[in-house]
């Protein structure tokens, strides 16, 4: 992702992929294999591009805060998630204990649709404000053997990439 850019379109399309997994589960007889390896893909592709974003979009004296807010945010909803989930679970069980997963998986697919309206959003506004995530290294380096002094990646504008952040801690 660092190299390609793109950052937002693969946002939006790793997130999309999580709708489809709720309701293959929900309204299909498919092996859950297939929306299990859909789930997977999704969530590393997530992780790809989400998180390095905050390397790109904050002031590096701010990065660690920045890191550390989202984590804390994100640690936050896994556990009220969890808690609406054990609810979902209890309150949809029948008196022979069998559960009903619809409500929870309409949960899921809610939150699905709800992270893809935000990486939309996310994305619409990386490009009002310039596309900051739009470019990558591969455009960098095409802007820099065109001597294209508008680039984003101009040395005076203080953008690194999240690897190269990394690279820079490390050493």
């Amino acid at each position: 992702v660092d190299y390609f850019g793109r950052r937002g379109y693969l946002a939006v399309l790793s997130t999309s992929l999580t709708l489809p997994v709720f309701l293959l589960l929900q309204y299909t007889d498919v092996n859950v294999s297939i929306p299990m390896v859909l789930l997977g893909l999704s969530y590393c592709g997530c992780a790809a591009t989400l998180w390095p974003t905050i390397q790109m979009l904050v002031d590096e004296k701010v990065v660690g805060t920045a890191n550390g807010i989202a984590t804390c945010v994100q640690m936050l909803g896994i556990g009220l998630c969890n808690l609406m989930v054990g609810y979902l679970m209890d309150s949809h069980k029948s008196k022979t204990g069998k559960i009903n997963y619809n409500p929870t998986l309409i949960f899921f697919t809610t939150l699905a649709a709800l992270a893809v309206s935000f990486t939309i959003l996310l994305k619409c506004c990386d490009t009002v404000k310039g596309g900051k995530l739009y470019k990558g290294q591969r455009d960098k380096k095409n802007d820099d053997d065109n001597n294209d002094d508008d680039s984003l990646y101009d040395k005076g504008d203080g953008m690194m990439s999240p690897s190269t952040a990394v690279g820079n801690l490390m050493s």
